[in-house]
């Protein structure tokens, strides 16, 4: 289950940093 919650946050911080650079 940790290895789950870790792909999960990669994935959600991946789309925080392409949402900061679509804002640019």
């Amino acid at each position: 289950m940790l290895e789950h919650t870790l792909e999960i946050r990669e994935l959600q911080g991946r789309s925080l940093l392409y949402e900061c650079w679509n804002v640019l």
